[in-house]
């Protein structure tokens, strides 16, 4: 028998409700030769297939349909027995979208007459748009909801041109409507079918308004255009306007400063008086100053934003020197020196628009509101920005001959660690931060006041990579972040952790 039962005017779906649910096109691969075919199918679920629904509350002698509830199966796409392109099946079941916000059953909001579903998935990702719940009213002299007078009018952006995080509105005219009856819009790029995303509204004085944040979506080199489409009783009405999401500037520079650019004041901490007066001292306090001594040293690398990715791409000459092992031994060596220093600096920073208002969680793919700082280390023979001297054996503390310092710097590697290597276990990977321009940054070899003596950093015997190795460094001359900054002609973009 019918619903007798109604939620906000609209009856509530048990089993015997009759209520119905078709969605077009279902897109399922269909047997062919030589290779199968994906046809548009229509996919119909009914609430005789209603499952998982309320344990404590039941219309018309049956347990009603809420929130997680589902009609189990759906038919219809039979033929596409290779499956739905999307979600992988067929006959799958049809999941509620939209639901009563101010009437729940077992603590979950009721589903109704007229809320849209998505059907033939299970769990995401679905098969199809969404489909209505179409089912017969509460029986006798209610006043009828007259659908076939629903008329979706017009649906517009509020705005043209936006960049991806922004807050854009949805707004759709009706005629007809009743207040609070949901109204599905699907999101998808001009020209294309494919869902780009799904919200909802509820009529209000024949009006819906619904705020989303724009989603650029996987990179494209041109700028994401895209309509929405408002779907409900009263049929399909796309947007008269085209929202463009703008696809950040793309940009590739090679960075080298030579040793004699890049020379910066070693500092020390020291313990000085608060104040003064008459030679009297009063207080102490801790101050940086400068030494006096200088260190100077050599960087270069690519900086790039291409395809949506933000990269930093080091290329090192390893030279080895008298009695160092070449061949395979050395090109072992390499591939794990690569390893240790791409697992320390890459992805361990993003880039964010500081207007997006998804926050600091956002979760975009990258190239858009977000670039993961992608960090790259290539041992070359030729093309390279820095040039490293390999000695043999380990280092021993003192000079030696032939030019042998004795010791690990930017320009001096060895073939294995001393045991003295305050960081050993990512030795290179601190010696590789020189190469993209990083500090030092324990006691006796900071250059940054800001940087001085920073525990856990991989600049000073930790194994972190910190904000201010992208924003502070190095000690004089642009950071990364500032070159990102100019390369992609946007200055709101801030640093968060990955």
């Amino acid at each position: 028998m019918p619903a007798t039962v109604t939620v906000n005017m609209m009856t509530v779906v048990h089993q015997s409700s009759n209520g119905i649910s078709q969605a077009f096109p279902d897109v399922c691969k269909t047997p062919a030769a030589p290779s199968p075919i994906p046809l548009p199918y229509p996919n119909i679920a009914m609430s005789s297939n209603a499952a998982d629904t309320a344990s404590t509350v039941k219309a018309d002698g049956n347990p009603i349909m809420i929130k997680t509830s589902k009609y189990a199966m759906s038919s219809g796409d039979e033929a596409g027995s290779l499956m739905g392109v999307v979600s992988n099946k067929i006959k799958g079941s049809a999941n509620p979208q939209s639901f009563s916000m101010d009437v729940k059953a077992d603590g979950s909001n009721v589903f109704r007459q007229l809320d849209m579903m998505l059907q033939n998935g299970g769990s995401m990702p679905v098969n199809t748009i969404p489909g209505v719940n179409m089912q017969p009213p509460k029986p006798g002299p209610a006043k009828p909801l007259n659908y076939d007078k629903w008329k979706i009018v017009e649906v517009r952006w509020s705005d043209p041109k936006l960049k991806c995080g922004d807050m854009v509105k949805i707004r759709t005219k009706t005629e007809n409507y009743p207040d609070g009856v949901p109204v599905a819009h699907v999101i998808h790029k001009t020209g294309l079918k494919a869902m780009h995303d799904l919200v909802k509204g509820k009529v209000s004085g024949n009006a819906v308004e619904i705020d989303w944040i724009t989603r650029n979506g996987p990179w494209n080199k041109n700028p994401t255009k895209l309509k929405v489409k408002a779907h409900g009783g009263g049929g399909v009405k796309e947007s008269s306007n085209e929202l463009e999401i703008e696809v950040p500037q793309e940009f590739n520079d090679r960075v080298y400063v030579p040793a004699n650019l890049n020379r910066a004041e070693v500092l020390q901490e020291v313990t000085v008086p608060v104040f003064t007066i008459f030679g009297l001292s009063f207080g102490k306090k801790k101050v940086i100053r400068g030494t006096g001594n200088f260190v100077s040293g050599e960087y270069g690398y690519d900086i790039s934003v291409k395809k949506g990715v933000f990269q930093i791409h080091c290329k090192m000459k390893i030279t080895p020197q008298r009695h160092v092992k070449t061949g395979k031994r050395l090109q072992r060596a390499m591939k794990k020196w690569k390893s240790e220093i791409e697992s320390t600096w890459d992805r361990k920073w993003k880039e964010h628009r500081i207007n997006c208002q998804r926050g600091d969680t956002c979760n975009c793919p990258g190239g858009c509101c977000i670039f993961p700082v992608r960090v790259k280390c290539s041992f070359v023979s030729g093309g390279q920005h820095v040039i490293v001297k390999l000695w043999p054996g380990a280092p021993a503390g003192v000079p030696s001959a032939g030019g042998n310092p004795g010791w690990w710097d930017s320009s001096n590697w060895y073939e294995r660690l001393s045991g003295n290597e305050g960081n050993g276990g990512v030795v290179h990977a601190h010696e590789f931060g020189h190469t993209i321009g990083m500090e030092d940054e324990y006691a006796t070899g900071s250059t940054i006041r800001e940087c001085y003596d920073v525990p856990g950093s991989v600049m000073q015997r930790g194994t972190k990579v910190m904000q201010a190795h992208w924003e502070r460094h190095p000690a004089s001359g642009k950071s990364i972040h500032t070159r990102f900054l100019e390369g992609v002609k946007d200055k709101k973009y801030k640093l968060i952790p990955a």
